[in-house]
């Protein structure tokens, strides 16, 4: 006899696919800022419409992951203004230069000070994908025709801290909007953090286990 799934096992299944992604391990993977705390400087690092700066990182050997948030210490030489910044994810080269095409992007429009300041950014984590063994470039960039956007970075402490196999490769700036770049040791402040996205194997079964269970309840009542 062939059993019927209503459409309440079916939204409990799904439900319980939302509470498995939600519970991925989510990490910081990235961080010079001691969480926003760490104190900054008004040194000019400045991020325009041509002037980039690009943060290299190569991912674990294993596993998936999604970008979902950072944080940039940023503060404007020119007073109070409003800019947008810009960031992108790209391959890069053997020379771990971004090259190819945009992978990911996202921007964010914000209110500077003179006031060296911690922003926070919201990802978009289903756009922002990892894969394992992978060397990606974060490229930063802001709408600015001059060099009053400033990427500043903490005074002490400011080399970035690494954890859960991601490794840091180092910083490329460009002055020609990516035409072109060279190695940069700036170290601006920032934090990274991921999701660990869940083995679609991991899921179905826990799916299934899930209806199976509803299923019975209702039988019961």
């Amino acid at each position: 006899m062939k059993t019927l799934i209503s459409f309440e096992t079916l939204a409990t299944a799904l439900i319980a696919i939302k509470l498995l992604a939600g519970s991925a391990n989510a990490a910081v993977i990235l961080d010079n800022t001691l969480d926003a705390t760490n104190s900054l400087t008004t040194s000019l690092g400045s991020i325009t419409v041509s002037n980039y700066q690009a943060k290299i990182f190569t991912t674990p050997s294993t596993g998936s992951w999604a970008l979902d948030g950072m944080k940039m210490g940023l503060y404007s030489s020119s007073g109070a203004v409003a800019r947008t910044v810009s960031v992108d994810l790209k391959a890069v080269n053997g020379s771990n230069n971004p090259t190819g095409s945009v992978l990911a992007t996202e921007s964010f429009t914000l209110s500077l000070t003179s006031t060296p300041t911690y922003y926070d950014f919201d990802l978009n984590a289903a756009d922002w994908a990892l894969s394992s063994g992978m060397t990606y470039a974060l490229v930063f960039s802001s709408d600015a025709s001059s060099p009053t956007t400033a990427w500043t970075q903490p005074p002490s402490n400011n080399v970035y801290s690494m954890s859960d196999g991601f490794t840091f490769e180092g910083t490329r700036r460009s002055t020609n909007a990516g035409s072109s770049w060279s190695v940069n040791s700036y170290n601006n402040g920032l934090q990274l953090s991921v999701t660990a996205v869940p083995e679609p194997s991991l899921i179905v079964p826990s799916v299934t286990v899930v209806a199976f269970y509803a299923l019975r309840r209702r039988r019961r009542a």
